[in-house]
C-alpha cells in the first residue's frame, strides 16, 4: 500500500488563479463591460499558458463574475442558487475532454 502513488490524479498547480482572485478582490469590476474585459484577459492568459486549473478558473470566472457584479439573483432559493452559482463550476469541469473514449465496434 505504501508504494501506491496518487500523484497522477492530482491536477497541475495553478499559475495565475490565485493572482486573478486577489486582483478581483483588490479592484472589483463595477459593470458588465469591465467584468467581461477582465475575464477575457484571464481566458487569454490561461489558454496561452496551457494550465488546466487556470483554464477552469478563467472559464468559471467568466460565467460567475458577471452574476456577482449584477447581484440580482436571490440565492435563498435552492434552484436559483444551483443554477446561478454551482452550475458554471460543474459545467467547466464536466465539459473537459478527458481523452478519447473507446467506441464499441
Amino acid at each position: 500500500m505504501s508504494d501506491i502513488s496518487f500523484s497522477c490524479y492530482r491536477p497541475p498547480k495553478p499559475n495565475q488563479s490565485h493572482a486573478w482572485c486577489l486582483e478581483i478582490a483588490e479592484n472589483p469590476p463595477d459593470d458588465l463591460k469591465s467584468t467581461l474585459n477582465l475575464c477575457t484577459d484571464f481566458l487569454i492568459q490561461a489558454t496561452e499558458q496551457d494550465n488546466e486549473v487556470d483554464l477552469h478558473m478563467a472559464h468559471t470566472l467568466t460565467q460567475l463574475l458577471p452574476v456577482f457584479v449584477a447581484d440580482s439573483h436571490d440565492s435563498s432559493i435552492e434552484d436559483s442558487y444551483m443554477h446561478h452559482y454551482l452550475a458554471p463550476i460543474l459545467q467547466s469541469i464536466y465539459n473537459t475532454d478527458c481523452g478519447e473514449v473507446p467506441h464499441k465496434v
